[in-house]
């Protein structure tokens, strides 16, 4: 299509839109930006608020947008790559690289203390297993999450065990390992990982065949979706894996700092709707969920420090734990983690996407969580 009826058509929208806006939600008196008309910069500021706030056919318009800025050979927009299957979120990481560095002191540090064993995985993006659905360009700007995630394993021999999945998950990059509109895993991305951590936890891990995959009626529209607009078009579909081999009990409680919540399946469907299909997994984030569950071979208990990508994965460990605690240092304070009796679980997982590992300060708060034994100080 010409670029020029493109433009023209795009400036009619513009028009239409505005006017319809103002149809639908009429100016008022009392409106800031109506008040406040000699004043050109809170004018502005008001105006650009009311639009946003009000605009008509919102969701309708950034779709079609984005559908238009495709044709006129837009394949990345604010970072994220557009390609048939889905959107993908470019990594780059941040130029303070003593982020990543004292990230990796803190977790040795907790580590060294530690009684028990301490493992450590970062997750590589989706931008870095699903190069081949990318522009040709991105393989070339691209930063090498392989080499960058190799680096950090290496820091961690002698202390920690490091679980290296990327190698896996860039073997099986045909099946649907990411979601096509939220930049986090799968439960079938989940699945290879949880195949993979299990072995190097001391577990043997369950069939594929041991689960019945049940799937969210919902279609989901996750945050890169939201960011760019871009719904109805590019969507997913939440799976479930429901462990039929030898049925358990389990009990998960979210701790949310001014409530809790209590569910007794993995997969609270009655919680959910059309905004929330990514709920169905543990009745979606919090800022620590402890899973109990009744029925398995052991009797050993994990705790789980890591990101929303870890949701995908515990499913499958509980399988193998009476007990889970899944905590998320972006969510909880220091004190809150520093509260954490750390000493009571037989084994510790940190686990975070690469781009949470190199671009998040977390340490932080990591350096309060340590083991109980070393928190208490002796006398002089």
């Amino acid at each position: 299509m010409d670029k020029k009826i493109l433009s023209l058509l795009i400036m009619l929208l513009v028009i239409g839109t505005t006017g319809l806006t103002a149809l639908y939600a009429p100016f008022s008196p009392k409106d800031e930006f109506v008040s406040s008309i000699s004043r050109p910069e809170i004018t502005t500021e008001s105006l650009e608020r009311y639009f946003t706030e009000n605009l008509f056919l919102k969701d309708t318009l950034k779709s079609l947008n984005l559908t238009l800025r495709r044709l006129m050979g837009n394949v990345e927009i604010q970072n994220v790559f557009i390609t048939p299957s889905g959107l993908v979120k470019r990594y780059t990481p941040d130029s303070d690289e003593n982020i990543a560095k004292k990230n990796t002191e803190a977790i040795i540090n907790y580590a060294t203390q530690s009684p028990s064993p301490t493992g450590v995985m970062i997750l590589p993006t989706a931008s870095a297993i699903y190069q081949d659905r990318l522009p040709l360009y991105a393989t070339q700007t691209l930063s090498n999450e392989k080499l960058i995630i190799e680096e950090i394993n290496k820091k961690y021999s002698g202390f920690a065990m490091a679980v290296n999945v990327y190698p896996s998950l860039f073997k099986q990059r045909s099946k649907n390992i990411y979601f096509n509109t939220h930049n986090t895993l799968t439960m079938d991305g989940g699945y290879i990982v949880y195949t993979i951590l299990a072995q190097r936890l001391g577990l043997v891990p369950k069939n594929m065949n041991d689960f019945h995959i049940q799937y969210v009626t919902y279609p989901f529209y996750g945050d890169l979706s939201s960011q760019l607009g871009y719904r109805h078009t590019i969507d997913d579909k939440i799976a479930l894996y429901n462990y039929t081999t030898q049925p358990s009990l389990h009990i998960v409680d979210h701790w949310q700092r001014y409530e809790s919540k209590r569910y007794s399946t993995l997969y609270p469907l009655h919680t959910i709707n059309q905004t929330s299909p990514k709920n169905a997994i543990l009745g979606g984030m919090s800022p620590r969920i402890d899973i109990t569950s009744h029925g398995t071979s052991t009797n050993q208990s994990l705790l789980v420090v890591g990101d929303e990508n870890m949701l995908s994965v515990i499913p499958f460990l509980a399988t193998h734990y009476s007990t889970i605690t899944f905590v998320d240092p972006k969510q909880l304070t220091a004190g809150e983690l520093a509260l954490i009796d750390t000493d009571s679980y037989n084994q510790t997982l940190f686990a975070f996407s690469i781009e949470n590992y190199t671009n998040t300060n977390l340490w932080e708060k990591l350096n309060e969580l340590i083991p109980t034994v070393k928190k208490i100080v002796p006398e002089p």
